[in-house]
């Protein structure tokens, strides 16, 4: 003999609050939905502004070191030239020394 047994479970969700009491339940939970939202798009508006900072700042930083290069590339060149100058002098210098002996 086989006995077969079959349990039923039921759940009844419990009614919210009615009248003006539900009313007023409805709209905080709607507030504070919508106050969430609202604090996740303005995070997520600053998280964006200060990339956009951060981003000019790196393009800021970089026209400053090309205009170092280019200012360090000229003073280089000045360099090289005031040496080439003070060579070409002495060789000269040492030249005449030469012809008076």
């Amino acid at each position: 003999t086989t006995t077969t047994s079959t349990t039923t479970t039921t759940t009844t969700r419990m009614p919210g609050p009615r009248g003006l009491e539900g009313h007023m339940v409805r709209d905080v939970v709607k507030r504070a939905s919508l106050a969430h939202k609202q604090a996740t798009l303005q995070a997520a508006a600053q998280q964006q502004q200060q990339q956009q900072q951060q981003q000019e700042d790196a393009r800021a930083t970089q026209a400053a070191l090309i205009r170092n290069e280019s200012k360090l590339a000229s003073l280089a060149s000045t360099a090289f030239a005031s040496a080439q100058g003070i060579l070409d002098t002495h060789a000269a210098l040492t030249c005449w020394d030469d012809d008076e002996t």
